[in-house]
């Protein structure tokens, strides 16, 4: 059942300024839930229901034990009726103080049990993948399908950490006695994390597969930085600006998920 507060209070939103993250409660319906699961093998098997405005590679048989597909909900509509839901938007907008929510890019993401190799979090922040973003305030929603526990290795946060501006982590980066959040979170919730928060994922040493979708969200007001030779998948995808930047408020690519309206 879809919680009937799932919107963050006011506690809330300070807790994720402070923390750098946010947990909703059951926001998704096991329909919902079930559907983007089938939606997710039926990708894997290389159909689809639908197709990008954009030019994308369409999607192709993948057998690989770790895998994460950028822009699969384009490609099947239950992916994207989890990819661009409302509550996202809405819950996005609430927690960053931000009056419009845009979709920056979904990634569908699978990983098999494996036993035998070691711990590596690869630690890092979002922002170190968005360095050519004009906005501090961007978000990901972190959403299982399935109820996660300890051995599965979920998401795990360094809380607070997004206050330390982290930017390039080495490959070898060791949090030492840092705490640690472990998202062991029912299928259903959503994990909200601010950019700049350190976070990584470990091994699966469960029985079971670990499955989900990571939606990244930027505020309308972001705006391409030229950062060198730093580039995102974005940059090709949107359509060009007079002066030739990449236009991030292309609805092809980034729809509006959220507008505030006030009275």
């Amino acid at each position: 059942m879809i919680s009937e507060f799932p919107l963050p209070t006011p506690k809330d939103c300070t807790f994720f300024a402070e923390e750098g993250y946010w947990v909703s409660p059951i926001i998704l319906s096991q329909n919902e839930i079930e559907a983007a699961l089938e939606s997710q093998e039926r990708f894997y098997q290389g159909a689809y229901d639908s197709s990008p405005a954009f030019k994308w590679p369409r999607p192709r048989v993948s057998t690989s034990s770790m895998r994460k597909h950028p822009y699969a909900s384009f490609y099947q509509t239950s992916l994207a009726a989890i990819a661009q839901h409302p509550l996202l938007g809405e819950i996005a907008s609430l927690l960053t103080g931000e009056s419009e929510i845009r979709l920056w890019q979904d990634q569908l993401l699978y990983a098999e049990p494996d036993q035998h190799k070691s711990h590596h979090y690869a630690w890092h922040t979002e922002r170190s993948r968005w360095k050519n973003c004009s906005s501090e305030n961007m978000i990901t929603a972190w959403i299982p399908f399935q109820d996660c526990s300890v051995e599965m290795e979920p998401i795990t946060l360094l809380p607070k950490s997004h206050h330390e501006h982290f930017l390039d982590l080495p490959n070898d980066w060791d949090p030492g006695d840092r705490p640690r959040q472990v998202m062991t979170i029912q299928r259903g919730q959503v994990s909200f994390q601010h950019c700049r928060l350190v976070h990584g994922n470990g091994q699966n040493k469960s029985s079971e597969i670990r499955r989900g979708m990571a939606v990244h969200l930027a505020p309308s007001e972001n705006q391409f930085r030229e950062q060198g030779n730093f580039s995102h998948i974005n940059e090709r995808l949107m359509r060009k600006k007079s002066d030739g930047a990449p236009d991030y408020t292309d609805e092809r690519v980034s729809p509006v998920l959220y507008t505030r309206t006030t009275c």
